[in-house]
């Protein structure tokens, strides 16, 4: 099974509910909070069988203390990074490949005294950009 974390706030829940249900294993709600901003979230989390614990507020304050979690919190599943498998991250990238003739670069502007600078940019390689 994948890790798992706490996701916090009203917005936050609501968004992991709609967009991605099956990763949410429970929810914490503060007791107290029967106000209409928690109500569709509760309302979703019924309809998709998602377990809901009832908390005082100081409970939730003490599991979340750095959080803003306006009564509302979700353990989720972790997703995990498509493009990190077990070996992948300590594998390095593909070096860049050499370019064939590479293209001279242009002088820089001659500068008069006393003018600003001039940018100069240089176009990079297709494999550094």
């Amino acid at each position: 099974m994948a890790k798992a974390d706490w996701l916090y706030g009203i917005h936050t829940v609501a968004a992991v509910l709609q967009r991605h249900p099956e990763r949410v294993l429970e929810l914490r709600v503060q007791e107290g909070r029967d106000d209409a901003r928690l109500a569709p979230v509760l309302a979703t989390a019924r309809t998709l069988g998602i377990a809901c614990q009832t908390l005082p507020r100081k409970a939730m304050d003490q599991q979340f203390p750095d959080a803003n979690h306006q009564g509302l919190a979700a353990r989720c599943r972790l997703a995990a990074a498509p493009h990190m498998g077990r070996h992948t991250a300590l594998a390095s990238p593909p070096p860049c490949a050499p370019l064939p003739n590479p293209a001279p670069r242009p002088p820089a502007p001659v500068q008069k005294e006393g003018a600003m600078p001039a940018a100069v940019c240089f176009p990079l390689p297709p494999c550094y950009s």
